[in-house]
């Protein structure tokens, strides 16, 4: 069952990144500023 559940919510997440393309990229750039901000020495 658990198995089912996991396929159910991968393939709805594969459906809504392919009709999202924008938003994903903003979520994938407001990650990697956030992440460039933690790694970068706090002078």
């Amino acid at each position: 069952m658990k198995e089912d559940i996991r396929k159910a919510k991968a393939a709805y997440a594969r459906d809504w990144r392919r009709k999202n393309p924008d938003k994903v990229k903003r979520i994938q750039d407001r990650y990697w500023e956030k992440k460039a901000m933690q790694l970068m020495p706090q002078s």
